[in-house]
């Protein structure tokens, strides 16, 4: 009888069979497989691995990044092999066959330490923040309102016994006890409880719009700086919103096409009427060029909203600048 109830509560798995599929992954042995699945750093792993969720979240994110990706790469190799069919059509030299692509997919592990550290960092702090935001209010008002109404006390002691402990300004001194009142209801309200533990299992960004996030930053579509602010907005403001719309409907995007940035480094640098003086300083050249090769960095990042590509800019920037003082070293 034993046998068979043992068993049937095993399904007719083997004992290892029904502990490695059916009961949870020991702290130790998930440590140790994110380490060596994903590359993890010990810290990075532990971290995940102290919120269970985090680890499915983890898991789950990666995948969907790095399926977006292998997706654009595929989209990419197409339109390649499209653009080299027309050309052979033309010239019986050049044969798609012949050329090999080269994948730009991040590796797993590139892909793992972003993601894991997205995760950690940003996505905990906006839990953290969100655990405690509406507690912290409560206490604030509470404060306010106690230390008003001990200043109202205060007054109201001075009015009764205006000769009691008066400096030569007319402030008024309680002997201390209004301080050490102030400095107690200061530590009793440090110590609050949190509106949720903080795990992603609260989180109000979950791993779907977390892995378009990640591969819009590993596809250079947007920088960290703007995927940190579409977090945010991810987070407080659109929940439902995918990181793509929010990127385009604020304008933050990497400005990465160079006919774009030469268009509008030439708009900076030789067509606006008010930089005229500071190009005719460049062509001076000397220590002129330095200088204002840094004004027009400026300029340029100011005009692009601090979108452009930066080694682009910088690469184009160089070309518009030999063209317009070639003589200039």
């Amino acid at each position: 009888f034993s046998l068979t109830l043992l068993y049937q509560v095993l399904e007719g798995k083997s004992l290892h069979d029904f502990t490695t599929s059916e009961l949870p992954e020991l702290p130790d042995d998930a440590t140790c497989r994110l380490m060596n699945e994903y590359k993890l750093t010990e810290d990075v792993a532990l971290v995940l691995v102290s919120d269970r969720p985090a680890i499915s979240m983890f898991e789950k994110t990666v995948a969907i990044a790095k399926s977006l990706l292998l997706d654009k790469e595929q989209q990419k190799c197409n339109n390649t092999i499209i653009q080299s069919s027309s050309s052979s059509s033309l010239s019986s030299s050049s044969s798609p066959s012949s050329k090999s692509t080269t994948s730009t997919i991040p590796p797993l592990d590139r892909i793992s330490s972003v993601t894991a550290n997205w995760i950690c960092n940003d996505l905990l702090a906006l839990i953290k923040e969100s655990a405690t935001t509406t507690r912290r209010k409560e206490l604030l008002l509470l404060s306010l309102s106690s230390k008003e109404g001990q200043k109202n006390q205060n007054v109201k002691h001075a009015d009764k016994y205006p000769d009691e402990n008066h400096n030569k300004y007319g402030a008024t001194h309680m002997g201390g006890s209004g301080s050490s009142s102030s400095s107690s209801t200061t530590t009793k309200h440090e110590e609050f409880e949190l509106d949720h533990p903080i795990s992603v299992e609260y989180s109000n960004v979950h791993h779907e719009r977390l892995g378009q996030l990640i591969a819009l930053i590993l596809d250079g579509y947007i920088s960290n700086t703007q995927a940190k602010k579409i977090l945010n907005v991810m987070y407080k403001e659109e929940l439902h919103s995918c990181p793509k719309e929010i990127a385009k409907s604020r304008g933050w995007r990497v400005i990465r096409d160079r006919d774009e940035l030469h268009d509008l480094i030439r708009k900076v640098v030789v067509d606006d009427p008010s930089h005229r003086s500071q190009l005719e300083q460049y062509k001076l050249g000397g220590k002129h060029v330095r200088k204002m090769r840094k004004f027009f960095v400026g300029r340029i990042m100011a005009e692009s909203r601090g979108n452009a590509h930066p080694e682009l800019m910088n690469e184009i920037l160089g070309q518009i600048l030999d063209e317009v003082a070639p003589d200039v070293t």
